[in-house]
């Protein structure tokens, strides 16, 4: 399935991207809300991961052992029902420490890593709002690998837009057409390793997919 047929499903997800995107706006810096949107979208995906390899276990009569646990998964704190100070002081001085110290190898050295990054940081100051962004990226379901598909493009779309408010956000954008004549160019076939070293938004892989399925 190409990300082209998907187009019902990716207008639904755009729709609560703007939503998302026009709330941090009025409160970050342009500059700084591909950011927060960037930790807050990773967070939801890893949650909905967790979940899903949690049930596949369950049928197996497995434990699945969650590298993200309680109270510090997403579901935890998005439907809590906090104060303001008290959500802002929950994510900077609890979620955010825990996350980036968290070892043990594998997927869970790579949260820590990005956490512990100068850059990764919570932007907003008020928790109503954080929360209000985080319920609406919360209604965006990852159930499919093509569902990720429709979640990097629209992702990439995001970056031009960033580019113009911000002066270094949208530096490394490749505009979709180049990527397409390049993967026609390159011609990557099933079978063969595909390598993007700079993966940023995902375009080169995500293009080579839909290559490779035409």
């Amino acid at each position: 399935m190409r990300l082209e047929v998907l187009d019902m499903d990716r207008q639904t997800l755009k729709s609560k991207f703007k939503q998302a995107c026009d709330l941090l706006r009025n409160e970050i810096a342009s500059v700084n809300y591909i950011i927060q949107l960037s930790w807050m979208l990773f967070l939801k995906l890893y949650d909905d991961l967790e979940d899903e390899r949690e049930l596949k276990a369950k049928l197996k009569g497995e434990t699945y052992q969650r590298n993200i646990p309680s109270p510090y998964r997403w579901k935890d704190w998005v439907h809590k029902d906090w104060r303001s100070e008290e959500l802002i002081d929950f994510i900077n001085n609890e979620l955010f420490p825990f996350l980036s110290k968290l070892d043990g190898g594998g997927e869970k050295e790579l949260i820590a890593t990005i956490f512990s990054g100068k850059e990764i940081q919570n932007f907003l100051k008020d928790g109503y709002k954080l929360r209000e962004v985080a319920l609406l990226l919360d209604e965006l379901k990852f159930r499919t690998r093509e569902d990720i598909y429709v979640i990097s493009a629209l992702y990439e779309e995001l970056l031009p837009e960033i580019g113009e408010m911000g002066k270094y956000a949208g530096e490394y954008y490749t505009p979709r057409p180049v990527i397409r004549l390049m993967v026609k160019i390159v011609n990557p076939k099933l079978g063969e390793i595909i390598l993007d070293p700079f993966l940023g938004s995902a375009g080169f892989l995500i293009e080579s997919y839909n290559h490779i399925l035409r």
